[in-house]
Formats: structure tokens, sequence, C-alpha cells
């Protein structure tokens, strides 16, 4: 079998609803570009959070330095 990477974050089974138009175009997509749409999904969230999580963490220091 496979070695065990032990410092490898699993995957966690999450469930979203999606319209089922969206899910066609995707499934699609990942088609051709031979991609499963977990890997694609995965790849659209990590850049959303790339670029909005500094954003987060500045708003949420900031109002726990107005509460205090």
């Amino acid at each position: 079998g496979r070695p065990v990477d032990e410092e490898r974050e699993k995957k966690a089974r999450i469930t979203y609803a999606i319209l089922p138009s969206v899910h066609e175009k995707i499934s699609k997509i990942a088609y051709v570009e031979r991609r499963s749409i977990s890997e694609l999904v995965s790849s659209l969230i990590e850049g959303y959070v790339d670029k909005n999580y500094l954003k987060y963490k500045t708003n949420y220091i900031l109002l726990q330095i107005i509460q205090e």
C-alpha cells in the first residue's frame, strides 16, 4: 500500500448544495481538465481563503481592540 504520511492533512467529507446547472458545468470542466470536482472546488475555496483570510483576521483583531 501507500506509505503513511503522518504530516499530511486529511480531507474532511462535507456536503454542500449547489444548483444542478452549476454542477453540470463544473462536471464538464473537471472532465476536460482531468481533475475531480472535489479538486476543483477545494482549489477555488483555498484561493478564496488565501485572498480573504487576512482581511477577516485584521477585522477580528480590530474588533477585539475596540471591545476592550
